[in-house]
């Protein structure tokens, strides 16, 4: 029987697969300036409270609120401003009865002081002495050591992603370098001898190269490292070079592209016979049946389509899920639920999937497909922000119906 003459196995059986072989990458110090998109590598307790003491919500003057009271527009209270607080710096003055100190946002409360009022709700009338018309309640405008984050709090944890605001937030705490996973490394490599790079001229039979210039960047988005090793031509000794040169290149991941059908050039499947292991080569799922995972001396190979929608489908299903395993990530891939602004078709018998828009459309998620779906159709890929997942157990969804989708990006959508 030829040897890969299995039947074809689910999208979940494969993914499942696909991890299995997954090890988290070793861990390493990262300065937080590049830091951003990486994954934090343990739980980061806050040495110092957050604020680390009571400071000035804003631009106003620090007084004694019980120095307001029965203040009225036509019985003001009037204060002696005694001191003026800039941010960073610390009043020397402890504020007692009727007194007030001119204060900037951020900056330490004085002594004393416990209500601070904006600039534009008083005035000095003469300069010097603070005019105020309301009483205040103890507290206003200030923000108390420890709101946001108090001293042994752990607001970063392992395996979070780490974006912006999480680096915000370290530097808040102190942090200058954070223990982060290693990026992995992936060798990208292209096969067929009719592949021309883009800027060259074409010759009969020749097509532009796309799948290297697509795969490379998805690879980084999933927080990679991409090597490029050269081209490999339709042949096994070919493919097990490049792939020898990979490894010993120190990669951590193979992402090739054709060579993975039943044609008389396609051989993937078998160099990973040969050399290494293989885990499956068809799924049921459209575009990307023909999709090969192994490993060579115990690095993982995926072996995608050539053709450019089969290879970016399987890329994001299993190549960006390896990717963010390796890397300490857990709940992949982040799939949504979005309701079916049309009719919505499957006739595959397969796991299909679609090219979608998604939107926002009175505060639901909405999805429509995003033009033409021939798997030759690269186009209304540009023009989507998802991929549909029809069930291969469903022929249709109906409007309103709620279907799984997986954003393409970060996951943001406009209004419809």
């Amino acid at each position: 029987m030829e040897p890969f003459a299995a039947i074809p196995i689910s999208v979940d059986e494969a993914l499942d697969r696909v991890l299995a072989v997954a090890h988290v990458l070793s861990v390493e110090s990262v300065p937080l300036l590049e830091a951003e998109g990486r994954v934090l590598a343990v739980d980061l307790s806050s040495p110092i409270d957050l604020p680390p003491f009571a400071n000035s919500a804003m631009d106003g003057y620090a007084m004694r609120a019980i120095d307001t009271t029965g203040a009225t527009v036509d019985n003001p209270v009037r204060l002696a401003i005694i001191d003026r607080v800039a941010a960073g710096s610390v009043s020397t003055r402890h504020l007692t009865t009727g007194q007030a100190a001119r204060i900037m946002t951020g900056a330490p409360i004085p002594a004393g002081a416990d209500v601070v009022i904006p600039f534009e709700l008083v005035r000095e009338d003469p300069p010097g002495t603070l005019v105020v018309n309301m009483p205040l309640n103890s507290g206003n405008y200030i923000r108390l050591p420890g709101e946001d984050v108090t001293r042994g709090d752990m607001p970063l944890t392992d395996h979070m992603l780490l974006g912006p605001a999480a680096l915000g937030l370290a530097a808040s705490m102190g942090f200058a370098r954070l223990p982060c996973y290693r990026r992995p490394r992936v060798a990208i490599l292209g096969t067929g001898d009719e592949l021309v790079p883009p800027g060259e001229p074409l010759l009969p039979g020749q097509i532009y190269d796309s799948n290297d210039y697509m795969l490379a960047p998805l690879a980084r988005r999933a927080g990679a490292e991409v090597i490029f090793l050269g081209r490999a031509g339709d042949s096994e000794h070919a493919m097990q070079a490049v792939i020898a040169q990979s490894i010993a290149a120190g990669v951590d991941f193979i992402v090739t592209s054709g060579g993975v059908s039943v044609g008389d050039f396609d051989m993937i499947k078998e160099v990973l016979r040969v050399a290494g292991q293989i885990a499956f080569w068809r799924i049921r799922m459209r575009p990307g049946k023909p999709l090969a995972f192994g490993t060579i001396d115990g690095i993982p190979l995926l072996g995608l389509p050539g053709n450019p929608i089969a290879a970016f489908v399987g890329f994001m299903l299993f190549g960006r899920s390896l990717l963010r395993r390796m890397q300490g990530q857990t709940a992949l891939p982040a799939f949504l639920s979005a309701r079916c602004g049309e009719p919505i078709r499957n006739g595959s018998g397969k796991r299909n999937f679609l090219r979608g828009r998604a939107t926002i459309a009175d505060g639901q998620l909405v999805v429509r497909l995003a033009g033409g779906q021939l798997p030759s159709q690269l186009a209304p890929l540009v023009a989507g922000n998802c991929l549909i997942a029809a069930h291969e157990d469903r022929t249709q969804y109906d409007i309103g119906e709620l279907i799984p989708i997986l954003p393409l990006d970060d996951g943001s959508f406009q209004p419809g």
